[in-house]
């Protein structure tokens, strides 16, 4: 009973600090819409519907300021996602420079006759902020990694004609407790993931029902009815990810397949 008593304790504790800094990044969000003039939202080009977040885009028009959906990493999407997408919105490929004149001429159409605009970068972990500013900017201004949630600090960063990017910690917080989406998006590492066998599955899904023979391509394999489950441990056996006795080491088999999407290795 002591025990469960102090564990009830922690739990109450953890959920107050939580609180407080999911309340502290919506701060940082309604801060950044209230100083610019446009905001790029920043989203998942392979998840368009995951990735983006609602509750931003209502705060957004709310404010009455201008919102461009940005739709990065089209480079590791198929075809027909981005054929499918929304019409207010800019598919780019950061790595590949695609959609990048695009989306500085909507800028340029907004800005007119002013002599500068304001512009605030906002999205989920790991989905190109900061590579988008430097994109855009033409020179390594804004400090990138591939690590989620490098940024830390708020910076302005200028184009040098007359566009200024408010780079944020640009986080929108996870209101929800969907490791699953996270984990997609790549907010948080395989390493750290609880459930990376339901991560994975998710990730086998995708592919059997979008692009089969990627995933089949990629990792040698041939699939015909089996589950992803089943899926799984055929990729374990093929890259020799076996323990003692020759059983799959299903484990090490899901890090894998998340570390190979969430890297753009894996791709539709």
């Amino acid at each position: 009973m002591f025990y469960e008593l102090i564990s009830l304790r922690n739990y109450f504790k953890f959920m107050s600090k939580f609180s407080r800094v999911i309340k502290h990044y919506w701060g940082i969000i309604k801060r950044v819409i209230d100083e610019v003039d446009v905001v790029l939202e920043v989203c998942d080009a392979r998840m368009p519907k995951i990735s983006r977040n609602r509750k931003v885009e209502e705060m957004v028009w709310k404010s009455g300021k201008k919102l461009v959906l940005v739709f990065n990493k089209t480079d590791l999407c198929d075809y027909k996602s981005r054929k499918n997408g929304e019409k207010n919105s800019v598919w780019v490929s950061c790595k590949n420079r695609m959609g990048l004149g695009r989306l500085r001429k909507i800028l340029n159409e907004i800005k007119g006759d002013k002599s500068q605009i304001k512009i605030g970068v906002l999205g989920y972990p790991n989905t190109g902020k900061s590579s988008l500013i430097n994109s855009l900017v033409g020179r390594k201004k804004a400090l990138t990694s591939p690590v989620a949630g490098f940024t830390k600090g708020v910076q302005w960063v200028s184009d040098g004609r007359g566009l200024f990017f408010y780079d944020t910690p640009g986080v929108i917080p996870f209101d929800e407790k969907d490791e699953v989406k996270k984990a997609l998006i790549g907010a948080v590492s395989p390493q750290d993931i609880k459930d990376i066998e339901k991560v994975a599955e998710k990730i086998v899904e995708m592919f059997l029902k979008r692009r089969k023979c990627k995933l089949e391509n990629f990792y040698k394999i041939s699939i015909n009815q089996e589950t992803p489950q089943e899926i799984l441990e055929m990729i374990g056996r093929k890259i020799n990810y076996l323990s003692k006795g020759g059983l799959v080491d299903i484990n090490r088999v899901c890090v894998r397949v998340v570390d190979d999407w969430q890297r753009g290795r894996l791709k539709f």
